[in-house]
Formats: structure tokens, C-alpha cells, sequence
């Protein structure tokens, strides 16, 4: 069940789904799927960046073209 919450009252361990265009709300972990971010607003990196499972987010990032679900670390 996907259910849309409020960014302040995402919580340790929490999965959140990530959609194309998006931000990242919050940094975390992805536990499922890959995709390139935007992470140049963030770390100055010019080109997006692949991330797949296991990988850090950062909040702030826009995601790429594919669906991604990350475990909120704080």
C-alpha cells in the first residue's frame, strides 16, 4: 500500500517511493530498483550519477527516469 505523508513525519527505517522527477526526500538507502541522480545542486557533480541497491541517496537529489524505493536513514 502506497500512502503520501508529510517529509517531517517520514521516521527511521521507512520506505519511501521515489518517481521519476522527483526529489529524494530524505537521505537514505535504495532497497529497490536503479536509476541515475541529479546530484549537482548537492555535490557539484556535473553528470548524473547511477545508484542501485544498497547505494546512498542524498535528500535534495532529483531522481532520473525509473521508480526507486529508499529506507530512510534520518
Amino acid at each position: 500500500i502506497i500512502t503520501e505523508v508529510k517529509t517531517d513525519s517520514l521516521k527511521e527505517n521507512d520506505v519511501i517511493l521515489i518517481k521519476p522527477g522527483e526529489k529524494v526526500a530524505a537521505d537514505g538507502l535504495i532497497v529497490d530498483g536503479e536509476s541515475y541522480l541529479n546530484e549537482s545542486m548537492l555535490t557539484g557533480e556535473s553528470k548524473p550519477v547511477e545508484k542501485s541497491k544498497g547505494d546512498k541517496v542524498i535528500a535534495g537529489a532529483i531522481n532520473g527516469n525509473v521508480a526507486i524505493k529508499v529506507s530512510v536513514s534520518h
